[in-house]
C-alpha cells in the first residue's frame, strides 16, 4: 500500500488539471513530534448560542472590552454581558432608526468612542451612563476610527484627511478642522478608506496606498508620516480588516488593480494569499461587501473573510500558511459562505454575530460542531458539512488500478442518539482530474466506543489519475491523521 496524497497548499482555484484539492470545514496541524502523522487533519470549530436572546437587528459593529462588550444594533450602543444578554440599552439615534451600515468604535480605559456613517459621533462614558454627540466633530463623515498612543483618530470619509483628539479625550477635537489636529495622507494622490492601530503605529489605509505614522508629539497633529514605510496596497473592503497575531489582515488591492489578502506586520506589508486564492477573488469581482473575523484556535491563529455576494468564506491559517474554505450547512452549490459577520475577544471567547437575523450572538467553540442557531426560537442546528478533496493520484502517467482506500479517522466518536450517533464518511471518485465524480459510498467510523473500526473502501477500477473526495455532515469530532491505498500499475 502506498499513502494517500490526502492535502497539499493547494486551493482548487485556476485549473482542475492542475490542483483540486480542497479543504472545507477543515485545518491542517503539523506535527512536530512526527509521532502517527506529519500532518494531521482537525474540523474547524463550530458556533454556540451565547443565549436565547434573539437580536431582532443586525450587529453594526462588536467591541469586546474587560468588563462589557459593547454592541451597535440600529441607533442604539447595547452593553452586553458574557451570558449575551443585553444589561443596559443607549439610544443615540433617532427612534425607530434601523440602519444597517457597519460602524466603528474605538476605547480608552475611561471613553468609548463611536463613529456612525449615517448618524455621525457619538461618545459613551461608562462610569457616568452618558452617551453624547461630538460637538463639534470635523469630519462632515466618517466611516472609521481606532485609538492609537493615547489619542483618538478617525477618517474624514471621501477625502485623504484624518482628524486626532486632544490626549485621552474624545470630546475634544481641537476648534479649527482645517489646520488643528489634521492628517493628509499625501503619498499618493488618492483618498482615506479607513484608519487602524498595530502596537503604537497609526495606520491609514487609502484606495491605492497604504501610509504608516508615528506620535513624535509636535504640536497640532502629534502623528508624523513614516516615509520610506508606505506600501503600495490600499483598501479594497473596509470591514476585510481583522488583527491576529500580531498582524492587521484586509483584502487589499494593488497597484495593477487586482486583489490580494496581505498582513501587515510592524512596517511591511506582504501578501498572504496565494495564486489560487488571488483567482477566485479576483473572479469575484465585487469586493466592497466583504467582511473579516479573526480567532485562534489551538495555536492556530486563523484570519477568515467571507465574500457576502459570492457567498464564499475562507480561512488562513497563519500556522502553516495554508488556505482552506469554511461554509455553515449544505448547498446544492459548490459552495456557500459562513454565517459569522463581526468577531471580537471577549473574557476569553470569541463572539460573532450571524448574518441571519433575528438570531443570537455566537462564539467560536472547538466543541462544537454545528455552526450555532438562527431564526426563531427554538434555533435550529446549522450542520457543519466537513470535506477533503485529495492531490492527484497517478503513476508516471500510466494506467493503474486502486483496489482498497483506508483513512486512518478517530474512531468511536459517535454520539448517544440522534445524527450521529453511527457517523459515517463517503467517498467519492473522479478519473478526469476532478471533473466528475462516481456515487458516494459510506463507510462507518463507530458509535460511541467503538474504536476497532476502520473507514475502508474498495474496487476503484483502473485510470491515469484519481482524485478522491472524502464528505462527513454529522455532527462528531472529525480527525484525519492518513490513509493509504493499494494499487496495482499496468505500464503502456
Amino acid at each position: 500500500m502506498k499513502k494517500v496524497p490526502l492535502t497539499g497548499a493547494g486551493l482548487f482555484g485556476k485549473s482542475a488539471v492542475t490542483t483540486r484539492q480542497r479543504l472545507l470545514n477543515v485545518y491542517a496541524e503539523q506535527r512536530p513530534d512526527g509521532d502517527k502523522t506529519g500532518l494531521a487533519l482537525y474540523g474547524t470549530p463550530g458556533l454556540t448560542a451565547l443565549s436565547n436572546v434573539a437580536y431582532l437587528q443586525p450587529f453594526r459593529a462588536l467591541l469586546g472590552l474587560p468588563a462589557f462588550m459593547y454592541a451597535i444594533i440600529g441607533g442604539t450602543l447595547q452593553q452586553i454581558d458574557i451570558t449575551g444578554n443585553t444589561i443596559n440599552q443607549y439610544g443615540y439615534g433617532p427612534p425607530g432608526f434601523t440602519g444597517t451600515t457597519f460602524c466603528s468604535m474605538a476605547a480608552s480605559a475611561t471613553q468609548l468612542l463611536i463613529v456612525d456613517p449615517t448618524l455621525g459621533a457619538f461618545v459613551f462614558t461608562p462610569s457616568t451612563g452618558l452617551i453624547n454627540p461630538v460637538t463639534p466633530f470635523p469630519p462632515a463623515a466618517s466611516n472609521t476610527c481606532t485609538f492609537c498612543a493615547g489619542f483618538f483618530v478617525a477618517d474624514n470619509a471621501g477625502t485623504n484627511q484624518f482628524y486626532v483628539s486632544n490626549y485621552l479625550d474624545a470630546t475634544s477635537w481641537g476648534v479649527n478642522p482645517v489646520g488643528i489636529d489634521v492628517g493628509y495622507a499625501v503619498q499618493y494622490g488618492d483618498t482615506i478608506v479607513a484608519v487602524d492601530a498595530l502596537t503604537s503605529n497609526l495606520i491609514i489605509l487609502c484606495a491605492g496606498h497604504t501610509e504608516f505614522w508615528q506620535v513624535v508629539g509636535s504640536a497640532g497633529n502629534p502623528f508624523a508620516c513614516v516615509l520610506s514605510a508606505t506600501s503600495e496596497y490600499g483598501l479594497a473592503a473596509i470591514s476585510s480588516r481583522a488583527h491576529i497575531a500580531g498582524n492587521l489582515c484586509y483584502l487589499a488591492l494593488n497597484r495593477q488593480g487586482t486583489v490580494q489578502v496581505v498582513a501587515i506586520n510592524g512596517y511591511t506589508t506582504t501578501p498572504i494569499s496565494d495564486p489560487d486564492l488571488d483567482n477566485v477573488l479576483n473572479k469575484i469581482g465585487y469586493w466592497s461587501d466583504m467582511t473579516a473575523i479573526s480567532y485562534v484556535v489551538d495555536s492556530h491563529p486563523m484570519y477568515q473573510l467571507t465574500s457576502p455576494s459570492a457567498s464564499r468564506s475562507f480561512l488562513y491559517d497563519f500556522s502553516t500558511s495554508l488556505w482552506t474554505e469554511v461554509q455553515s450547512g449544505i448547498t446544492g452549490a459548490y459552495a456557500q459562505r459562513h454565517r459569522a459577520v463581526l468577531s471580537t475577544a471577549f473574557q476569553g471567547k470569541t463572539i460573532v454575530s450571524v448574518a441571519e437575523i433575528p438570531a443570537p450572538l455566537h462564539y467560536i467553540d472547538p466543541t462544537s460542531y454545528v455552526d450555532g442557531y438562527a431564526f426563531t426560537y427554538p434555533f435550529a442546528a446549522n450542520t457543519q458539512l466537513r470535506e477533503i478533496v485529495t492531490r492527484h493520484a497517478s503513476q508516471d502517467f500510466n494506467v493503474f488500478s486502486i483496489d482498497e482506500v483506508y483513512l486512518d479517522f478517530e474512531t468511536g466518536v459517535g454520539l448517544v442518539s440522534g445524527q450521529g450517533s453511527v457517523p459515517t464518511v463517503t467517498i467519492e471518485c473522479s478519473k478526469d482530474n476532478g471533473r466528475t465524480w462516481t456515487m458516494p459510498v459510506a463507510a462507518g467510523i463507530g458509535p460511541l466506543g467503538g474504536y476497532l473500526y476502520r473507514a475502508v473502501w474498495r474496487r476503484f477500477g483502473s485510470a491515469r489519475d484519481f482524485v478522491f473526495r472524502i464528505r462527513m455532515s454529522d455532527p462528531v469530532k472529525f480527525v484525519v491523521t492518513g490513509g493509504a491505498i493499494t494499487v496495482r500499475e499496468r505500464k503502456q
